[in-house]
């Protein structure tokens, strides 16, 4: 069956957003969401086929394809057997390396949304009882809520056919076409334009921390990535959360407003504005959708005088909770149009912290009945839509934070600089609250040394 057989629905301002992106920049998965588990113990390859076969025929975005003609189009096809690329290490000499080479190369090639489906799977065995499992998705129909999704319910599913039954997965309500229907109706009607003029008054206002050069260009390709990982340690998020509690907010904005003081330590800047990525799942209908829902929004704040780490809590809780409550409104609208080269400010330096699914902790808690599961870290190398980015990732019992950076537009150095700023404000936060903060403590080569 072919895209012309299917009926044609449009797009959503998100993934023409997304499409947009991708056609300017070339090259390196820009747009691959991936997911990597190592999986150890007796694997069944046929029920593992079987439980991705029921994954796409429960989420319509995962066997929808794209076709271009005026404007992008969608269709959704019936359910079909996945694809698995199979690959057996075990005869070569050091079987980890040759994966590691196999999968970077899947991770560093765009997946052809307009000829293909949206996604790849590949199987590769390292060991005896040792398989890795990497699904590579396409950006225009996951985000990280929707990739959580696919890993608890592709565990399920896994385990279901393997015999073992636990409570039913949850209904999925409305799929993505659903979605994409009621925005087009609401952005018809009179509420968005209450929210385009409060984001177009925050992009107006917004002065968007510079801690490196910019580029004329907004939308050119950037540098692969690279990563400077830390982990937020149990106790630690206790820690946040106790604070938390205390200030009447939630682990986001506090973990926000430190992003936030680690930049007005690296830059001084006193008026603050960076991007946000927020899962945009106000609607409980799409609780249990697969597709792209997440959306950039602005957080600004003022840093007042004498400004010590606590007093970044409050200011950044408003702001929070007024953008919860414009969340919804396209940023693309703001991203191309009369505002293009403020609104793409957004994206050069973000943060972003992974909300998770209801029951679903974090990825680590997916279950493969029979085998025990690990999941590996993103790669050096993959392409990134951002010049720099704080993503902070629930995982058992603590947080892995990670700073993703343009390689080329930033260097190791000062990144690492930078992680060690966040989690000595942290430690600051819960420890020493009222204690000023010094500036500036990390300063970027380009606007001189470090102190």
């Amino acid at each position: 069956m072919t895209v012309e057989d299917l009926d044609l629905s449009l797009v959503s301002d998100g993934q023409r957003l997304l499409r947009f992106i991708e056609n300017r920049r070339e090259g390196s998965g820009v747009m691959n969401v991936p997911v990597t588990y190592v999986l150890r113990g007796e694997l069944d390859v046929s029920a593992l086929q079987r439980a991705l076969d029921s994954l796409v025929a429960r989420h319509e975005s995962l066997r929808t394809r794209f076709v271009r003609r005026e404007r992008l189009y969608q269709a959704v096809h019936p359910p079909f057997g996945v694809p698995i690329v199979v690959s057996d290490l075990t005869d070569r000499a050091d079987p980890w390396a040759e994966a590691y080479t196999l999968l970077a190369q899947r991770l560093l090639t765009n997946i052809p949304v307009l000829s293909d489906w949206p996604f790849t799977v590949d199987l590769v065995r390292t060991g005896g009882n040792e398989h890795i499992l990497l699904l590579n998705v396409h950006h225009l129909v996951t985000d990280a809520w929707s990739n959580m999704l696919i890993c608890r319910d592709l565990g399920y599913l896994y385990s279901r056919e393997i015999g073992h039954v636990g409570a039913d997965l949850p209904p999925v309500q409305w799929q993505f076409r659903d979605y994409v229907r009621w925005e087009e109706e609401r952005l018809a009607g009179p509420a968005a334009i209450e929210h385009e003029r409060y984001w177009i008054d925050r992009l107006d206002q917004a002065s968007f921390v510079g801690l490196a050069a910019p580029q004329d260009d907004q939308f050119a390709s950037r540098p692969p990535s690279k990563n400077v990982w830390f982990t937020i340690t149990g106790e630690q998020v206790a820690q946040l959360r106790g604070v938390a509690t205390e200030n009447r907010t939630t682990l986001f904005v506090v973990a926000s407003a430190l992003f936030a003081a680690t930049l007005y330590a690296a830059s001084g800047q006193r008026e603050l504005a960076f991007g946000s990525i927020f899962a945009n799942r106000g609607r409980p209908e799409v609780a249990s959708t697969v597709g792209f829902f997440a959306n950039m929004v602005v957080l600004d704040l003022a840093v007042p005088e004498s400004a010590t780490t606590l007093d970044f809590v409050e200011p950044m809780r408003q702001t929070v909770l007024q953008a919860l409550g414009h969340q919804q409104y396209p940023y693309r609208r703001l991203a191309i149009g009369d505002r293009t080269s403020r609104s793409q400010r957004a994206s050069e330096v973000v943060f972003h912290m992974l909300a998770a699914p209801p029951k679903v902790d974090s990825p680590e808690h997916v279950s493969f009945a029979g085998l025990e599961i690990e999941q590996l870290r993103i790669p050096d190398g993959m392409g990134t839509r951002f010049d720099l980015e704080l993503l902070l990732l629930p995982r058992r019992d603590c947080l892995d934070g990670v700073f993703r950076y343009s390689h080329g537009r930033y260097d190791a150095h000062y990144v690492e600089r930078l992680s060690t700023t966040y989690l000595g404000l942290l430690d600051a936060l819960v420890t020493h609250p009222n204690q000023q903060i010094p500036v500036p403590i990390a300063q970027h080569p380009e606007q001189g040394a470090m102190t």
